[in-house]
């Protein structure tokens, strides 16, 4: 019987962390006012499914794990709708329900180097 509400108990935990983080986002390049994307997550117990947009018609869409032990932090990742060979891993921290911070990776095919990016995501 401990164990049904342990299960209850990390339930409604994840429900009160992360459910206000549902809806659309703006993402921002780190020091630029400029909307590069337009978001949607959806939150599922402790996982924040995003899809994304540009003015250009591109979207993207992926994955976030948002940690039990560290509340707050995430990590997931995502691939390009329009790019099968365009995707790369995000490193989140949720500063409130209306700002994430967002460090992006991922590797340049014409170069084959690794950048890293940091975004706001911001209601």
């Amino acid at each position: 019987m401990w164990a049904v509400g342990l299960l209850a108990f990390w339930r409604a935990r994840r429900w009160l962390r992360y459910h206000a983080l549902d809806g659309d986002f703006d993402a921002k390049r780190k020091g630029s006012g400029e909307i590069e994307w337009r978001l949607s997550i959806k939150v599922v117990g402790n996982r924040l499914v995003v899809t994304g947009r540009n003015d250009e018609g591109r979207s993207f869409r992926g994955e976030i794990v948002m940690s039990d032990e560290l509340a707050g932090s995430g990590r997931g990742q995502y691939y390009r709708d329009d790019d099968p060979d365009a995707y790369g891993f995000w490193e989140v921290q949720v500063v409130n329900k209306d700002r994430i911070l967002v460090h992006e990776t991922y590797s340049r095919p014409s170069d084959l180097r690794a950048i890293v990016s940091g975004f706001a995501w911001i209601r």
